[in-house]
C-alpha cells in the first residue's frame, strides 16, 4: 500500500463578495481510494462564475460529483478524470432540470487531478492552474502541468455549464512529481508570469510554498495557513475575486 499523500488548502471570499454579502463561489473537495493494487487519490477545484445567478452552486455540485465517481483498481488515470468532469457536466444538467434554473446560471469551471504513486492526470474546464514540483532527475524543477484557458479576451473563460464544454476540455498526464499545487484564477496575476501565450509559474512562490509543505505535519493547520494567506493584503490586492489554492505533496 502507498503512502496517502498529504492535502490541504482553503477556499476564501473574495471582496467584491464581501460588499455584496454573498457567499464564496469557489468550492473545493478531495478523497483517497485504497484497493489492494493501487491507491488512487482525487481533487476537485470550482470557480463558480460571477455573472450566474447560481454560480457557487454550480461549483458545489461540480467538486462534490467530481469526487464521488466511482474508482476501481487499476482504473485509468486519463479516463478517471475525463469521467468525472462528464460526470459533473451532468449532475448540473439534471440539476437544471430539477430546479427549473436555465444551465448557464449554473456556470462554473472545473479542474480535476486524479494521482497514483508517482502519476497525476489533469482535466480542465476554464481559467485556473496547476504547477508541479518535479522528482527524479529533474529534481525540484517546476512545471505548469495545466494552463488557464487561452481566449481572446480578459476574463473570458468557457464554462462547464457552455455549450462548447467538450471542445476546450484539456487532459493531461506527467509521471514523477514531489508536490501539486491547484489554484483558481483569483490568485493567477500573484502566482504565475507570462511570456507571450505561455504561462509561467513564480519560482520565489512556488518554491517557498513546496518547502512549507514539505514539512507539514497537520493538515488543518495547513489549511489554516493558506486561509490566511489567501487573505493576506497581498493577495487582497491581487484580485477582489474568491481564492482557492490546494496543495499535495509526496514529499513528506
Amino acid at each position: 500500500m502507498l503512502k496517502k499523500p498529504l492535502i490541504f488548502g482553503a477556499s476564501v471570499k473574495g471582496e467584491s463578495h464581501e460588499k455584496k454579502g454573498s457567499n464564496c463561489q469557489d468550492a473545493w473537495r478531495y478523497k483517497f481510494v485504497s484497493s489492494d493494487t493501487q491507491d488512487t487519490l482525487i481533487v476537485s477545484v470550482s470557480d463558480g462564475a460571477g455573472s450566474a445567478k447560481e454560480g457557487g452552486l454550480g461549483a458545489k455540485i461540480a467538486v462534490k460529483t467530481a469526487v464521488d465517481i466511482p474508482i476501481l483498481p487499476e482504473c485509468n488515470l486519463q479516463e478517471l478524470v475525463k469521467d468525472a468532469v462528464y460526470s459533473a457536466r451532468r449532475a448540473l444538467e439534471e440539476k437544471s432540470n430539477e430546479e427549473g434554473i436555465e444551465l448557464r446560471e449554473l456556470a462554473c469551471t472545473l479542474i480535476v487531478a486524479a494521482v497514483s504513486g508517482d502519476r497525476v492526470s489533469i482535466a480542465q474546464i476554464g481559467d485556473g492552474a496547476v504547477v508541479g514540483e518535479l522528482e527524479g532527475e529533474l529534481e525540484g524543477e517546476l512545471e505548469m502541468i495545466s494552463e488557464p484557458e487561452k481566449s481572446e479576451y480578459v476574463n473570458e473563460t468557457v464554462f462547464l455549464t457552455g455549450d462548447e464544454w467538450e471542445s476546450v476540455l484539456r487532459v493531461r498526464e506527467i509521471a514523477g512529481f514531489n508536490s501539486l499545487a491547484i489554484f483558481t484564477d483569483g490568485i493567477q496575476l500573484g502566482v504565475l508570469t507570462k511570456e507571450g501565450d505561455k504561462y509561467q509559474p513564480y519560482e520565489r512562490f512556488f518554491n517557498t510554498l513546496f518547502n512549507y509543505a514539505s514539512k507539514v505535519k497537520d493538515e488543518g493547520e495547513a489549511s489554516r495557513e493558506v486561509e490566511n494567506l489567501l487573505k493576506s493584503e497581498k493577495f487582497l490586492r491581487l484580485s477582489d475575486d474568491d481564492k482557492t489554492l490546494v496543495v499535495l505533496t509526496q514529499r513528506l
